[in-house]
């Protein structure tokens, strides 16, 4: 049967992305692994299936709460494809959350259960009704107070509901710890297989089988991301790509232009774009 996707609204400012969705009959390969260059905000009303971040697949219910921070690797598994999927997508720039503590945010939550969060799940219903009598501008507007209460409110949440991950690989775990707490100093990827005592065609594997990228199209990812967040900050492409772990700037700039679609040097002119879908890298 073909899938069905009813598009409930979906703004766009030069901040952030809204949009509430969902689709009946899902095809099996409509969600892969991939990455954003912003926070994302999930609000998964309604699923069978479960959220993967990295090495952890989270359950999920419905009326799940999934935070990604930028550059996390993540994707939809679904159990069911002929039951409805149906969400909230926020993604936004740091002048969103400006004076909120995102980090902490980062650090208590991944994925939470809001079933009995009314203040969370009230945030939702609130922009669907706003949609429903605004204008366009008033709702973007307004939209981006409900994105800063709904922030605010996960700084201040308390743990309840919290949903525990199964972790899906315990050396993938391992490896990506190695490569966070080794990032810019790597120099290959028998580098990572030395230290767990692994074969390199037995890490690729895990990679490709859990991740659907290879361990170094992964730390290139991780790489471009910090170097984005540094040059949007007004540090020199030609002076940043070091410390960042490439040899010199002539890979650098291919590789940033790979990956982002422009050079380093439009980055500060750039406005905010949203994420970058289907990253598979």
């Amino acid at each position: 049967m073909k899938s069905e996707n009813i598009n409930h609204f979906s703004i766009s400012s030069d901040n952030f992305i809204f949009n509430h969705s969902h689709i009946e009959r899902i095809p099996m390969e409509t969600f892969k692994f991939h990455t954003h260059d912003t926070v994302e905000l999930l609000f998964i009303k309604k699923i069978n299936g479960c959220h993967i971040v990295e090495d952890k697949e989270y359950r999920l219910t419905g009326l799940d709460l999934v935070v990604v921070p930028p550059a996390t690797y993540h994707t939809v598994k679904f159990y069911d494809t002929d039951s409805p999927y149906e969400r909230y997508d926020i993604m936004c720039s740091s002048e969103i959350y400006k004076g909120i503590d995102i980090e902490k945010i980062y650090r208590n939550i991944t994925v939470i259960n809001c079933a009995h969060h009314n203040i969370i799940t009230d945030i939702f219903s609130k922009a669907d009704y706003y949609h429903s009598v605004m204008d366009t501008e008033s709702f973007i507007n307004i939209s981006k107070l409900l994105i800063r209460e709904l922030l605010y409110n996960l700084t201040i949440y308390d743990g309840a509901e919290k949903i525990q991950p199964h972790f899906v690989s315990p050396t993938l775990s391992k490896a990506l710890e190695y490569i966070n707490n080794n990032l810019y100093t790597i120099e290959s990827v028998s580098q990572i297989s030395k230290a767990l005592y692994i074969t390199d065609s037995y890490l690729f594997e895990i990679f490709k089988n859990q991740m659907k990228t290879s361990p170094k199209k992964y730390i290139t990812a991780k790489r471009l991301h910090a170097a984005r967040d540094a040059i949007a900050g007004g540090e020199k492409p030609t002076e940043i790509y070091g410390k960042f772990g490439f040899g010199d700037y002539a890979s650098f700039y291919r590789s940033y232009v790979r990956f982002f679609g422009h050079a380093p040097s439009q980055e500060r002119d750039l406005k905010f774009i949203g994420a970058k879908f289907g990253i598979n890298t």
